[in-house]
């Protein structure tokens, strides 16, 4: 009885984390900086400024997104990993599959890391994102 009674307090304690991580990621996301960005060179680092300076992400309630990097616009879906609230799954609307790591999330911070990218910060912008296009 023990046991049904600590999987069950466990099973609804990891609810209530998924559902606080899809709660406090809702919203425009900008980039700040790389995270942990010690182990780059200063062209490395230089080059990642370059590539993410203007890397903007809108997560929607209804679990679309939309990505901004390189002046270049993205948009697709996102569904968090049922074993693991700081997984993430997007797919494009042209149907390229990214995973996204959660490292840190705050109520105006996201440290991330997008499939095999460095982890990067991003500050939130508003907690309302923008409509979907």
């Amino acid at each position: 009885m023990k046991k049904i009674l600590m999987l069950t307090v466990l099973l609804i304690a990891g609810n209530v984390c998924l559902a606080q991580n899809a709660k406090n990621i809702i919203g425009k996301w900008a980039y700040v900086d790389l995270h942990e960005d010690s182990k780059l060179d200063a062209t490395e680092k230089e080059m990642a400024a370059m590539l993410f300076s203007q890397l903007k992400i809108n997560f929607r309630t209804d679990n679309t997104m939309s990505l901004i990097m390189r002046k270049t616009p993205d948009n697709g879906s996102y569904t968090f990993d049922e074993a693991n609230e700081n997984n993430i799954h997007a797919v494009s609307a042209t149907g390229k599959s990214m995973p996204i790591t959660i490292i840190k999330l705050t109520e105006n911070e996201l440290i991330l890391k997008l499939g095999q990218l460095a982890a990067m910060v991003l500050n939130k912008v508003s907690a309302e994102p923008d409509p979907a296009q």
